[in-house]
């Protein structure tokens, strides 16, 4: 009897982790809600993306009416519960499996898929989560987490505590793109090809500032827009291009000194021979004869000497320096780019990528939290030109790596 009445405990104790119990059945209307513009849908509304989107029928359960509609600027705070351990493998209300180890949670109207980012307020601590189930319907809370997502906000041992919940508009169009494509929501990383890849991560790091993707009107063109410019508006590196470059002082040779110049043989003159060299009085030697004049100078013929020829000292010419050729295009100031191939929550497929490049440039691979979540970014730069920038960006994506893409850290 004893172990009969532990087992209901248990069971009760389950129910009531996931907000509701068994007497807490929901009441349905019978229409479904309209999906006109819900992510996950065609546009008019009429056609899901993938099996497992869902907006669903308004209900009532405990007396309670809830109208699930689609709520981009949704955004609340109240109490949070997590999953009891009894529910994994259970079926959620889209279809899907329920695991513990994902990254998910039930809410009682948002659409399905929704990324909202769970605040705990006790901690401070955010994490991103995907709504694949309905719920809680007891003690006025307002969202149920999976176990790993409690985790992540410190919530686990508390079990219950109050948190902020925003619907994340980019984030949800992201991850029901990825769904029309074919993909299984449980294929999907969350951490690297949604939150990593959505254009408003910038706005939801914690600790750590995550990248912007550079666009046309995130850097104002200043000075002179360049009428080429491209995705960081190229502005003229020299403010006055017109203006001729000033002159380089090129200093001359020193002035060689001379010794002084003999005066020019007149005309028809010559040089008498000197006279044999005698011994000395008392000596035998023999006399020591002249070397014998020259032809030249033994001739009576006049001897013509030229003047001497003048060597300047005066310094050339200044050389003209060439005009400097004008830098190329560069990145405007204050910005540091880089081509990003991917931001992964496991570090293995983070270091493969990396390892992919090895050949083609040096891949940086450096962590970071966002939203509670672990990622490590693979990053190809810094580039401070923009064409490189984008012809190694042409690279990746020519290897087959589609997600790459600029990104930019203000320095």
């Amino acid at each position: 009897m004893r172990t009969s009445h532990l087992l209901l405990m248990a069971a009760m104790l389950a129910l009531s982790a996931c907000g509701g119990s068994s007497s807490d059945r929901p009441t349905y209307s019978g229409r479904e809600e309209p999906t006109a513009g819900v992510p996950g849908f065609s546009a008019d509304g009429k056609r899901k993306l993938h099996p497992t989107v869902k907006l669903g029928q308004s209900y009532t359960v405990g007396g309670k009416t809830y109208v699930p509609r689609y709520q981009p600027d949704y955004k609340e705070e109240g109490m949070a519960s997590w999953y009891g351990p009894g529910f994994h493998g259970g079926k959620t209300a889209n279809g899907e499996r329920f695991s513990t180890h994902d990254r998910t949670a039930a809410h009682t109207t948002l659409p399905m898929p929704s990324i909202v980012r769970v605040t705990y307020l006790k901690t401070g601590k955010s994490t991103f989560v995907r709504i694949n189930d309905r719920g809680p319907f007891a003690h006025n809370r307002i969202i149920d987490l999976s176990k790993a997502a409690a985790e992540d906000i410190g919530m686990l041992a508390d079990g219950v505590g109050k948190v902020r919940v925003e619907y994340m508009p980019a984030e949800s169009n992201r991850f029901a793109e990825l769904l029309s494509q074919g993909r299984e929501p449980g294929e999907i990383d969350l951490a690297s090809e949604v939150i990593g890849q959505s254009a408003s991560d910038t706005q939801y790091a914690d600790q750590s500032p995550m990248d912007e993707s550079i666009q046309v009107s995130d850097v104002p063109p200043t000075g002179n827009p360049d009428p080429q410019s491209s995705v960081w508006g190229r502005v003229s590196p020299i403010s006055s291009a017109n203006a001729e470059p000033a002159p380089l002082s090129v200093p001359g040779p020193e002035p060689v000194a001379m010794a002084p110049m003999a005066a020019p043989v007149p005309a028809g003159t010559y040089t008498a021979m000197p006279p044999a060299t005698l011994p000395p009085p008392g000596s035998s030697a023999a006399p020591v004869a002249a070397s014998a004049p020259t032809p030249a100078m033994t001739t009576m013929n006049p001897v013509t000497v030229d003047p001497p020829m003048a060597i300047s000292t005066a310094a050339p010419p200044a050389a003209t320096p060439p005009r400097p050729e004008p830098p190329p295009p560069n990145i405007p100031p204050g910005i540091t780019a880089y081509v990003q191939l991917g931001a992964f929550s496991n570090q293995q497929n983070a270091m493969a990528m990396q390892k992919r490049f090895a050949d083609v440039a040096e891949a940086s691979l450096s962590p970071a939290n966002v939203g509670g979540l672990p990622i490590y970014r693979v990053r190809l730069g810094p580039f401070v030109n923009e064409d490189a920038a984008l012809e190694m960006l042409e690279r990746a994506h020519q290897m087959g790596v589609a997600d790459a893409k600029l990104v930019s850290e203000h320095n």
